[in-house]
């Protein structure tokens, strides 16, 4: 939720305790707050996902139809802007099977990128374990700007599917990706990987708010939602307490994405819930589900909060037990 609800993160660190001991060192922390993030694992979600909360995954999968291609770039003047910028910058594609390169865009272009676009906290994997996860069957897209390889996209190609698997930018500069170093390997490997056979292509996960600056990016090259992210069975418990004005002006900017026992569905501030000059109105919403295959949408009450969301949750986490 880094730059969608937070400038920066505080980190605690307590001795080993039972779990609803956890929850009341947070219920400390959280009484009379505006809203409450909770993130839990999957037997949290399967005992609790019935109490009034709503659910976010942590991540959401999703994937693009390379068919429909043409016709957002017809319909859609950022596209082409980004194919101006990728013309000026000279940006230009090597695909590469060799190890070494490999190595090079994991510790050059990976790391730096990752710990520049979200921050010293994020925990990244090593190169091992990358190539534990794709096996043999992958291939790296170069981007090379003067004869010099400045970004790259991993490949893994598996069970007849390809998979947008890592993306990153040399020495984590944010210029190249202002002169469009990112559109460039989009716009070079929807293509590619289409001329080998992948109409349907697996982009990955997206942190599950529709403002979300990668998802907003996915989705002007028509990426939908397929499911919650399979490599990370973790969700935030949402609750709402105090309806003060800057929630209302979060919500109405900030639609999202839960699950329930239906599967996944869009979540946005009811209709009554908005004042006149919020940013979208809610028919605009439900459609913007709709693009990303969401075909269900529920309204934010904020008229009905829990009143103790934290202490909610206690009786049940101690009558179960865990550890």
């Amino acid at each position: 939720l880094a730059n969608v609800l937070f400038r920066d993160i505080a980190t605690e660190t307590h001795r080993r305790m039972w779990l609803w001991s956890a929850f009341r060192i947070a219920a400390d922390c959280g009484r009379g707050h505006t809203v409450a993030f909770v993130e839990t694992d999957f037997a949290f979600y399967r005992r609790l996902y019935r109490r009034r909360a709503y659910w976010l995954p942590t991540w959401v999968q999703t994937e693009l139809d390379a068919d429909r291609l043409p016709e957002l770039a017809r319909r859609s003047g950022n596209i082409e802007k980004d194919v101006r910028r990728i013309q000026r910058s000279g940006f230009r594609p090597v695909i590469s099977s060799n190890p070494r390169d490999l190595e090079d865009f994991f510790q050059e272009m990976y790391l730096p990128y990752a710990r520049a676009r979200f921050g010293a906290h994020r925990v990244c994997a090593t190169l091992g374990e990358v190539q534990q996860a794709v096996g043999e069957r992958w291939e790296l897209l170069q981007m090379m700007q003067g004869g010099v390889v400045v970004a790259g996209q991993l490949f893994a190609y598996r069970d007849g599917q390809v998979v947008w698997w890592m993306l990153g930018v040399r020495g984590g500069s944010l210029d190249l990706v202002k002169n469009g170093v990112l559109a460039a390997v989009y716009h070079f490997g929807i293509p590619y990987l289409q001329g080998q056979g992948y109409r349907f292509q697996q982009l990955g996960g997206v942190r599950p708010f529709l403002s979300d600056g990668v998802f907003q990016f996915k989705r002007k090259f028509g990426a939908m939602v397929t499911r919650a992210h399979f490599d990370s069975p973790r969700w935030f418990a949402a609750f709402f307490g105090h309806p003060a004005r800057a929630l209302h002006g979060f919500l109405a900017k900030n639609p999202f994405i839960v699950e329930d026992e239906h599967g996944l569905c869009g979540a946005a501030l009811g209709e009554n819930q908005r004042s006149a000059n919020a940013a979208s109105a809610t028919e605009q919403l439900r459609s913007e589900f709709t693009a990303i295959r969401i075909a269900r949408s529920i309204d934010i009450n904020l008229d009905a909060p829990v009143a103790s969301p934290w202490c909610s949750l206690l009786p049940d986490l101690q009558a179960g037990g865990s550890k």
